[in-house]
């Protein structure tokens, strides 16, 4: 899929709509915009602000998907940037992070395949209640993390969180979720009735042809809440609230326990807008000025990290600030060890 296409998928699911408000809210120009550190707390901000759970969210949405169409060209944009090459993007099998449920260690033991038809609460949750969960690391975080700081969904943290990177084997079957179409494709092919009647996954199923199911980053933004129909049925993905991974069975290589984590520092992160309900004036056709655009007020730019150019150390200054985390936490993928990540849905924790 191109540029343009994903342009266009983004500007019709809610969530990509959403982010692309929160982003041009925030005058973020889109080298900015589309660095993971902070694209994965602005998805994080819209996940919160279109919750089911929040009055008014049909008016919301409705909202969002009238205003978010004159954004396209922010879209096109921000997917032009290295920093978002990565959205629509296969599983990386390195950089996995997996919370443990109680300070253990992953064991191949404890990961159960589903087996039998998907209970009540997967049908409505459309995830399985076995398995594990992990996130990927990116920039020295992980969607699950800034979804959690920002209060997405029903994700929560336990404090300390033991960590662990895991390193999937190639030959590891993994289906990709990249598109509502792509969700669509895993309903219908295994199939189960959900509680309205639209399409849902029969996990033990799909155990039997593949090992794990990646949700990218780019699928969240354009397959979460977007129907798709064919003669099968139809579908509409909802609930995941992040870029997650889930493992049906035992394909890893290598798992290595990173430094705990103990708790969010004190600065803030993204700061908040009026919400996706308050006027943000179209900008198509606007040049974001080059010579001082505008950014957060918790963003200090300038600083060096490592051998990054000055625009990418700028970008990860920004980035760093509006996570709330030091120098030290930031780091570089490969040897930060303070990437919290947890995930609760009704009851179910990663395991």
């Amino acid at each position: 899929m191109d540029i343009d296409a994903r342009s266009e998928a983004l500007v019709k699911a809610p969530l990509g709509c959403a982010f692309l408000l929160i982003a041009a809210g925030l005058r973020l120009p889109p080298e900015l915009a589309s660095e993971p550190g902070i694209s994965l707390h602005i998805a994080a901000r819209a996940v919160a602000e279109l919750s089911v759970w929040r009055p008014g969210h049909a008016a919301v949405v409705r909202d969002v998907l009238q205003r978010g169409p004159q954004y396209k060209w922010l879209a096109r944009s921000i997917l032009e940037q290295p920093g978002a090459a990565w959205w629509f993007g296969p599983l990386d099998r390195v950089e996995q992070i997996w919370v443990s449920r109680a300070g253990e260690p992953p064991d191949m033991q404890r990961l159960v395949s589903p087996t039998g038809p998907p209970s009540k609460w997967e049908r409505y949750a459309q995830k399985s209640a076995c398995g594990l969960y992990t996130s990927t690391r990116i920039a020295g975080t992980t969607s699950i993390f800034a979804a959690v700081r920002e209060g997405a969904g029903d994700l929560t943290l336990a404090l300390p969180a033991a960590l662990w990177r895991l390193e999937v084997s190639q030959e590891a079957r993994v289906f990709e979720i990249d598109s509502p179409f792509a969700w669509h494709t895993l309903c219908a092919q295994y199939q189960a009735a959900g509680e309205d009647g639209r399409l849902v996954p029969d996990w033990s199923k799909v155990a039997g042809e593949w090992d794990a199911v990646h949700l990218s980053f780019g699928g969240l933004l354009t397959a979460d809440r977007v129907r798709v129909e064919s003669p099968a049925g139809w579908s509409e993905h909802w609930g995941w609230d992040a870029e997650q991974t889930l493992w049906l069975r035992w394909v890893f290589k290598r798992a290595e326990q990173l430094a705990d984590f103990d708790g969010f520092f004190e600065s803030a992160p993204l700061p908040w807008t009026p919400g996706l309900l308050g006027n943000h004036p179209p900008m198509e056709g606007v040049q974001i000025p080059r010579g001082r655009p505008v950014y957060p007020r918790s963003c200090e730019l300038g600083r060096s990290f490592g051998s990054r150019s000055r625009p990418q150390a700028q970008a990860a200054a920004a980035g760093a600030r509006l996570l709330g985390l030091d120098d030290q936490q930031l780091g570089s993928s490969s040897r930060s060890g303070r990437q919290p990540v947890s995930r609760r849905l009704d009851g179910h924790r990663a395991r």
